[in-house]
């Protein structure tokens, strides 16, 4: 289930019973690995949910293959920005 606008007012106080993802790397005008516009992301994420996620994805990063020496920073941002706990890596396509 997708929800627009901030969830807390939606869901209420059924947010703690639930595991929360977001996705970030995607913007107007495109994919972009950018660390500041990430980072922004996830805090804005967090603003709409009304907590941290339990899990950030990066939206498909293999769509900024301009921004590749790029993936680096863009995963250490999100983990200082989001609490990172670990890393899923997907198999490569």
């Amino acid at each position: 289930m997708l929800l627009r606008g901030p969830v807390k007012t939606s869901a209420g106080d059924l947010l703690p019973n639930f595991s929360l993802s977001t996705k970030v790397g995607f913007f107007p005008g495109g994919h972009s690995l950018d660390p500041a516009r990430l980072r922004t992301a996830v805090e804005q994420a967090v603003k709409d949910l009304g907590r941290e996620p339990d899990l950030v994805f990066l939206h498909n990063p293999e769509h900024s293959a301009s921004d590749t020496g790029r993936l680096g920073p863009a995963c250490a941002a999100l983990a200082d920005t989001a609490r990172v706990n670990g890393w899923i890596p997907s198999p490569a396509a």
